[in-house]
């Protein structure tokens, strides 16, 4: 495993030199003189890097804004170069600003607008973020609008791709940077002062990637996106020409376009706006066996219970665990609940499980099945709550990828049908089965309106779902539409749910949280056969 890994990266750096190269740097220019009302300055669209293959064409959307987000410039439409590849898409274009009085909080954000090749539709990639100003003696980015001495932020920049909105007001840069970001890819922009008097000048070619130029300090990258550059290096990247050749064939269209004429066409139905809905983060990538899937259980909401719960995952098919023998090979523990959540929405403190090597060829699922320990005259109980389940994988893209999301899912009464197992082993789309679950069982009944929330994603997607318990991203795909109100979770409902009783006062008199959690633990491992060393 590791020496497949380190083989591929030094044969990337092999045959392509510099275009892997990562370095820090700290490159930007903000030691000249203050900016002046009259002063102008340029920005300069180099290139994209690791752009995930699935995404075609991006074209983008270069923005200025205020603080409060009052816009200051009419939007400027950047196209690439068609003959640059969907990986590393080239666009050398400038955006010049000679705004007199331009607001000293003025922060650039371009969105960046995909057409998705497989649901032929508008979609939002991502936004790159800059602050135009800083202070000229702290250098931090400019929060009063009527601030006196400040500098343009002057420099090479290598931008990373946010993938949330990152508007909200007042507009803060050290929000922003707490919001996920696209694995490994990255934009290059310049930033350079007009000459004294000057509207414009000479386009200035961009430095080679290779020299450091451009300043990283935004953009840093893990471990697992830079195993994931050495793989996307290695890969044919369809050059832009092509994916808008293979569109118009799709339409019927066989006739050969100019570029210009190409950017015309294309401009004319791609027309998404700031908010409209953003690309889906688990179309970045297609599955990788090696790098594998990470899983967590996050949570409940709306338990029917005050006890603690915990939830028994088992992998379909083969459910070898609900078969006579009891088999817990396939099978893991969820058990560590944290004892200051609330009762009515309990969460779990389990480090996510890291699942590898797993057989893409199978529609494989996880079951969840939710139990509860109960101690009656010292003796452990375990009863059956309910249960759930979810697909590892999503294939409505051409390809196979990690079902990456979180998701909150119905919660089934208890017991689980034997029949369910093989009926799901089967299901194409198991969020459009679920919907119809009640109806194709008549057994099966709704635990109304339990929910289990599951994090699932790629493993190389570390900067995306940082956070725990994130309500407001929660995936409803899984429950029936007319019953979305009723599973909802909004800031009403966590205000609420907050305020409720929390599990710490659950645990019995003369015990701790720590050693309680340890008897809940060893019951449910020795009563579900589980043996986790």
């Amino acid at each position: 495993f590791f020496f497949k890994q380190k083989t591929a990266y030094e044969l990337a750096q092999r045959l392509v030199g510099s275009e892997m190269c990562i370095r820090d740097s700290n490159n930007s220019e903000i030691n000249g003189a203050d900016y002046l009302p009259s002063d102008g300055f340029i920005i300069y669209i180099d290139s994209m890097r690791f752009i995930p293959e699935n995404c075609g064409l991006i074209k983008v959307n270069l923005r200025a804004y205020t603080i409060n987000l009052d816009k200051l410039i009419e939007e400027t439409m950047i196209f690439p170069d068609l003959s640059s590849t969907v990986c590393m898409p080239v666009y050398k274009k400038k955006k010049i600003l000679t705004v007199s009085n331009l607001d000293p909080t003025a922060v650039i954000i371009a969105s960046l607008e995909v057409f998705d090749k497989e649901l032929l539709k508008d979609r939002i990639l991502g936004f790159i973020v800059l602050n135009a100003f800083i202070d000229s003696v702290s250098k931090e980015p400019i929060s009063d609008v009527n601030a006196v001495n400040y500098r343009l932020n002057e420099g090479h920049f290598q931008l990373p791709i946010y993938c949330e909105y990152p508007f909200s007001t007042p507009f803060k840069m050290d929000k922003v940077i707490m919001l996920d970001t696209i694995p490994c890819a990255s934009v290059l922009v310049r930033i350079k002062k007009l000459p004294s008097g000057k509207q414009d000048m000479e386009y200035e070619e961009p430095p080679e990637y290779k020299t450091g130029e451009y300043h990283t300090m935004y953009c840093t990258f893990s471990p697992e996106e830079r195993d994931l550059m050495s793989e996307r290096i290695l890969e044919h990247s369809s050059t832009l020409k092509e994916v808008i050749e293979s569109w118009r064939a799709r339409e019927g269209i066989k006739t050969e376009l100019r570029e210009i004429e190409a950017v015309e066409w294309l401009t004319s139905f791609m027309k998404a706006a700031p908010h409209a809905y953003i690309f889906d983060y688990k179309y970045y990538e297609k599955y990788n066996p090696t790098a594998g899937i990470l899983f967590s259980i996050e949570g409940f909401h709306n338990c029917p219970t005050n006890l603690p719960l915990v939830v028994l995952c088992t992998f379909n098919p083969p459910g070898e665990y609900y078969e006579t023998s009891r088999n817990p090979s396939s099978s893991f523990l969820i058990s560590s609940v944290q004892f200051d959540s609330p009762q009515k929405s309990m969460r779990f403190s389990e480090t996510a499980q890291r699942m590898t090597g797993i057989n893409d060829t199978e529609r494989w699922q996880l079951i969840l099945d939710i139990r509860s320990v109960t101690f009656e005259k010292g003796e452990p109980k375990l009863v059956e709550w309910g249960w759930s389940i979810i697909s590892l994988f999503d294939r409505s893209h051409g390809g196979t990828y990690v079902n990456t999301g979180l998701h909150q899912l119905p919660v089934y009464k208890a017991p689980l049908p034997a029949s369910v197992l093989s009926d799901v082993a089967k299901a194409s789309d198991l969020h459009v089965y679920m919907q119809d679950l009640a109806t194709r069982h008549p057994s099966v009944k709704y635990v109304e309106p339990m929910s289990i929330i599951v994090l699932l994603k790629d493993f190389r997607y570390q900067n995306v779902y940082k956070g725990t318990f994130e309500y407001k991203r929660f995936n409803k795909n899984a429950i029936p539409k007319a019953q979305w109100g009723a599973y909802d979770y909004n800031i009403q409902t966590h205000a609420r749910v907050e305020k409720g009783p929390k599990l710490k006062e659950l645990v019995p008199s003369g015990e701790t949280a720590e050693s309680y959690q340890q008897r809940i633990t060893e019951a449910a491992k020795k009563l579900s056969l589980i043996h986790i060393s």
